[in-house]
């Protein structure tokens, strides 16, 4: 028997609802209508129960489903209904949108899905940066040329330019052997040992830790300190940049180093004393040691004096010229040995030193020995450095007559320049027991420099050619010279300024006498004595113009404010100042001139090299570490300026007094001085602000 079970013909508008949204999101299935057919019973008990479970089974299913289209019904009405409460018209509902919408999304969700892959091959495929070590470089700056003692600077420039960073970056310095440092902008890892309870023969490097050094990025060290080190020696720097690329795993180097020349010393050394002296006589030396800087102390100086066994030091004397207190006097110790040495723990800018030595010569018959004097200066640890070395050349006579020739108050070879006058002491003595007569002095003096026409000879003694002859015609006294008894013969001449280029050779002096004695206690005789040569080395031919302007050649203004100056109102001034050079290289140029209280300083300065600066004492300084002989000029402008006042009304007013120059000769290491006298607002120099210089009133 078969039972037929129809749903109901009515169908409710929520059927149609459901069936249209599963057409259009797929989210909602409509429920078909359920037909259930009765199952046949052609078969014993046993079957009918197997169908009865089914019934049962899909009746319960059933309910089930019922129960969830309510709870469905429930869902849509909250969605659907609107403000009144009422379902809308559903069959009406267009789907174009939700078409355009899903297809955009479509589009989207494949463009991320292409962008997705095409950077995860971007990051896999990509070729890594190369690291090439031609990229990183290391530069060091420093001075070609310096003084020994004096601060230098030293900047070392690391770079990356490779596509990778570096990593462990770290800077490795060994210094010259006299460097002493001080400062740096950057912090060190390991200090340099300045102790000096432990000797340095070389220091130990000095390193900073650097790190990370990006790509494209650099650093520079600056570091600030002391060189010192022998005359003419080359003191060497050297830098290790060690590191680690970012993709290696090896340590790279890369050295550089960098050499500067020590030309001059900021210590003086001079020594004064006579060049003959009688066997077993007392001899004096006085050393003199000065510090030429004008605002650096130097520390821990060492002077030495070596000696020849023949020679006997009896005592010394430190004297401080500023000093009230009288020197103490230091005996020698019995058989002191060679060297003597003297200690200073500083030198003060500009300050001098002085130490009188006495002491006697014993020889067996006359003979020429040699005193070394050395000044040194401390470095790094303990070792010392000569700076200054002076050899003092000594006549030991044993016998008749002394000898002596001082020139400008020194019997020792120091320079002089062109224009200088040479003021002469020819001087003789009878150190013999007998009494010398008919006595020929003959003294010569040679250098093209000379202007025999400016000589000064009180005595008149009779000129040839470069020699002059006195006898006792022109000194009576030369006719018979007892023991002990002394002549002496002053002379000047001028050096005359340079007409033409010479040879090196020729710019000197050289001077000596002869003495010639033609009786001894009456008896014929014809003894021949020469005084020690002195050579006195021509400084090279610096020079400074100074000019002050308010117009320029092209007669432009260069200056500013009212021409003649007017009270109560300002007027600047340009000032030049050139220096010409062409003999030597020079060291240590100074060019200084006070400013009246009246002149200000208004900088706007222009200079070729050095630096130029007002200091505290209202001075204009320039000041030029060297000038080579390939640079055969300096130059250096800056502005001035003066607010006249009602009593400068009807004056001309001094802009700058006297301008002085001083220099070192590096190869004659004489030290040039030249004195430039000042400017007024008259202003000589300018052809067309020359005698505008009388203020005026407002």
């Amino acid at each position: 028997m078969t039972k037929k079970v129809e749903s109901n013909s009515t169908k409710n508008p929520l059927d149609t609802e459901k069936k249209l949204t599963a057409s259009d999101n797929g989210a909602i299935l409509a429920k078909p209508d359920q037909t259930q057919i009765e199952p046949k019973l052609e078969k014993p008990q046993k079957k009918l129960g197997l169908f009865s479970k089914l019934q049962k089974r899909q009746r319960e299913h059933l309910a089930q489903e019922k129960i969830k289209e309510k709870e469905i019904d429930k869902e849509l009405k909250k969605i659907y209904l609107d403000s009144e409460g009422k379902m809308p018209n559903m069959s009406k509902l267009e789907f174009k949108n939700n078409r355009v919408r899903n297809f955009i999304l479509g589009i989207i969700i494949f463009l991320s899905v292409i962008l997705v892959v095409s950077f995860l091959g971007f990051m896999v495929f990509l070729p890594k940066p190369k690291f090439t070590g031609e990229k990183v470089n290391l530069e060091i700056k420093a001075p070609f040329s310096a003084i020994s003692g004096q601060k230098i600077n030293y900047q070392i420039k690391l770079e990356n330019l490779e596509d990778v960073s570096l990593t462990k970056t770290q800077l490795a310095i060994n210094f010259p052997a006299g460097f002493i440092y001080e400062t740096s902008n950057l912090p060190a890892q390991i200090q340099i040992n300045n102790d000096n309870s432990s000797p340095a023969q070389l220091p130990s490097p000095k390193t900073w830790q650097i790190n990370d050094l990006f790509s494209q990025q650099s650093k520079i060290l600056d570091i600030n300190g002391y060189l010192i080190g022998p005359l003419n020696s080359k003191q060497t720097i050297v830098a290790t940049l060690s590191y680690y690329p970012a993709n290696f795993n090896s340590e790279f180097q890369k050295n550089i180093s960098f050499d500067t020349n020590l030309n001059d010393s900021l210590l003086t050394l001079g020594a004064n004393y006579q060049n003959q002296v009688a066997n077993n006589d007392e001899v004096e030396i006085d050393l003199q040691l000065a510090n030429n800087s004008t605002d650096q102390e130097l520390n821990n100086l060492e002077l030495d004096l070596n000696y020849p066994p023949e020679f006997t030091l009896t005592e010394s004397q430190i004297i401080e010229p500023d000093s009230k207190n009288l020197p103490a006097v230091t005996k020698a110790g019995k058989n002191e040995s060679s060297p003597k040495t003297w200690q200073f723990d500083k030198l003060l800018p500009q300050a001098p030193k002085q130490i009188k030595i006495k002491g006697k010569f014993n020889v067996n018959e006359s003979t020429k020995l040699e005193l070394v004097a050395q000044l040194k200066l401390k470095g790094q640890g303990l070792d010392y450095f000569i700076q200054r070395e002076s050899k003092l050349d000594f006549d030991i006579i044993k016998g008749d007559l002394l000898t002596n020739i001082i020139i400008n108050g020194s019997n020792q070879n120091q320079a002089v320049n062109l224009g200088d006058t040479l003021n002469y002491l020819l001087d003789i003595q009878n150190k013999s027991k007998k009494a010398l007569g008919d006595i020929k002095i003959r003294a010569v003096l040679d250098s093209v420099f000379l202007d025999w026409q400016s000589l000064v000879d009180n005595n008149n003694g009779v000129i040839d050619q470069e020699q002059i002859l006195w006898t006792k015609d022109q000194i009576p006294k030369l006719a018979f010279l007892l023991p002990e008894d002394e002549v002496q013969i002053n002379l000047q001449i001028n050096l005359k300024k340079a007409d033409k280029k010479y040879a090196d050779k020729d710019y000197q002096v050289k001077s000596f006498f002869e003495a010639q004695i033609n009786k001894v206690d009456n008896a014929d005789s014809q003894v021949i004595i020469q005084s020690p040569t002195l050579i006195n080395p021509i400084n090279t031919d610096l020079n400074l113009n100074v000019i002050g302007r308010y117009f320029d050649d092209k007669s432009n203004t260069i200056g500013s404010g009212p021409l003649p100056p007017i009270v109560g109102q300002k007027t600047t001034y340009k000032i030049f100042w050139t220096l010409t050079n062409s003999l030597h290289e020079i060291n240590n140029i100074e060019i200084k001139a006070k400013l009246p209280d009246y002149v200000h300083f208004e900088n706007n300065q222009n200079i070729s090299t050095g630096t130029l600066f007002e200091n505290q004492q209202n001075e204009v300084v320039w000041q030029i570490s060297s000038i080579p002989t390939s640079i055969n000029q300096a130059t250096a402008s800056f502005d001035i300026s003066i607010t006249p006042k009602n009593e400068d009304v009807g004056k001309i007013l001094t802009l700058l007094p006297e301008i002085t120059a001083i220099a070192t000769d590096s190869q004659t290491q004489g030290k040039i001085t030249i004195s430039i006298p000042g400017i007024t607002t008259n202003l000589d120099n300018d052809p067309l602000g020359k005698g505008k210089g009388l203020i005026l009133a407002e």
